[in-house]
């Protein structure tokens, strides 16, 4: 009797392990599922999280912050800053964990490259591999505001024209040819393209030496690619195209004159996101061809400014399960 109970206890003790492994197996699976899909992710002002398969349609998510500084999407996680410079990480844009505490003030960007993090912080660049662990790295003067990874180099602009890059996000050289206070940068086609203040823009094959085109007037404030078209826009929702980086549109505005801040390109559609000042509200807009856009309902009128927005591939960023 003694031997047939404890034969029936392992055997159930075997099927408890068995239940929680398949728990375990499905959860991993709906996070695998969630975690090799498209996602747009935004943020700002309001302390929210903001994720969307397909830029249209939005789901609020509460960090418990009171304002995401920056964002960025790299070695299988998401990366926030908030304005107490807490480091927060996700692997799924759902689920929030605190991490470090560092006073490395507050991004003004940041990328994910070559295995490493960088972000832009006024004059100084700071890199981390995990997102958790930075180190400030002496880099030529920058007043950095925008940095993007291309064609194996980081490349970060900022004001009074300058440049600089980096193959490893830690030793930094800079550039000649710009001027003016840039904002942001994006490689695509073969080039490097910087956009900025008074609508300069430049562009350069290797990102050492800088030119200068012309044709765009607004301040500009964020530049991306897709749908083989450079998209820049910025001030008063204006939105400008260009097939090459060089020969630029006249301004496409999607029917608003307020400030956008950021755009990506990501599942065949632009989205960027901004801000109306004057009613402290956060806006976005969609558009399959850069040219004519939709508003998005769901990113309307929340109680903040919208400032970064981007867009995980994960045929591009992660391996494929």
């Amino acid at each position: 009797m003694n031997k047939t109970i404890a034969v029936l206890i392992i055997l159930f003790n075997s099927f408890l392990m068995s239940c929680e492994n398949l728990v375990s197996l499905y959860s991993d699976k709906k996070l695998l599922e969630f975690n090799y899909s498209n996602l747009f992710v935004a943020g700002g002002s309001s302390g929210n999280i903001y994720y969307s398969k397909d830029g249209i349609n939005w789901t609020s998510r509460t960090v418990g912050v009171a304002n995401i500084e920056n964002l960025a999407y790299g070695n299988e996680k998401y990366i926030i800053v908030d304005n107490n410079q807490i480091v927060y990480s996700s692997r799924d844009a759902k689920n929030w964990k605190q991490g470090n505490i560092y006073s490395f003030g507050v991004p003004r960007q940041m990328v994910y490259g070559n295995g490493v993090f960088v972000a832009v912080v006024n004059t100084l660049i700071w890199y981390s591999e995990d997102g958790q662990s930075w180190s400030q790295i002496t880099t030529p003067p920058c007043d950095a505001y925008g940095v993007t990874f291309g064609n194996g180099k980081f490349v970060a602009v900022g004001n009074a024209g300058k440049i600089i890059y980096s193959k490893d996000g830690k030793n930094w050289n800079s550039a000649t040819g710009a001027a003016g206070n840039l904002r942001g940068v994006v490689y695509a086609k073969g080039k490097y393209v910087a956009v900025g203040n008074s609508g300069i823009v430049y562009y350069s094959a290797d990102a050492t030496t800088w030119n200068s085109t012309t044709g765009v007037t607004y301040n500009l404030y964020a530049v991306c690619f897709g749908s083989d078209k450079f998209i820049a826009c910025g001030q008063n929702g204006i939105i400008h195209w260009s097939s090459d980086g060089i020969t630029w549109s006249t301004d496409v505005s999607p029917g608003i004159s307020k400030t956008i801040n950021c755009v990506v390109y990501g599942d065949g559609k632009f989205v960027a996101v901004g801000q109306d000042s004057g009613a402290g509200d956060s806006m976005g807009f969609y558009s399959y061809d850069g040219i004519t856009w939709q508003q998005i309902p769901d990113l309307d009128n929340d109680s903040g400014f919208l400032f970064y927005i981007i867009f995980r591939n994960p045929n591009i960023e992660m391996p494929t399960p």
